[in-house]
């Protein structure tokens, strides 16, 4: 609860501290950890926009590949064709629930498909 002056109790002019006088930066100090503090929450919200989009990218293209014996993709032709370094689209397939990893039919390659019901 603010006492007083509502900025100069933010800015640490109390009523304990008569005698400290208000310098002319501290009110663009406090302005600026304002403005920093929304810059960095603007710059987090932007970053999970960022990934949640990449993950969608990722599954629109697996959820093209339906077709019985074709319905996965190797990490090498999703990493080509989202423009993504392989380790990126990893990252990417780990935040989803709709992606399964398996390796291929010969268990040889790293296959990324769609999660469906398999009989």
């Amino acid at each position: 609860m603010l006492r007083g002056n509502g900025w100069a109790t933010i800015l640490g002019h109390t009523d304990r501290m008569p005698d400290t006088p208000i310098t002319a930066l501290q009110p663009f100090a406090a302005l600026a950890s304002i403005v920093t503090a929304l810059v960095a929450a603007y710059a987090y919200g932007n970053y999970r926009l960022f990934l949640y989009r990449r993950m969608r990218a990722l599954e629109a293209i697996l959820q093209k590949k339906n077709k019985p014996n074709d319905d996965s993709l190797t990490l090498q032709q999703l990493a080509v064709e989202l423009t993504l370094t392989e380790s990126q689209v990893i990252e990417a397939t780990s935040r989803s629930k709709k992606i399964e990893s398996w390796a291929g039919q010969l268990g040889k390659d790293y296959r990324l498909r769609m999660k469906r019901d398999r009989i």
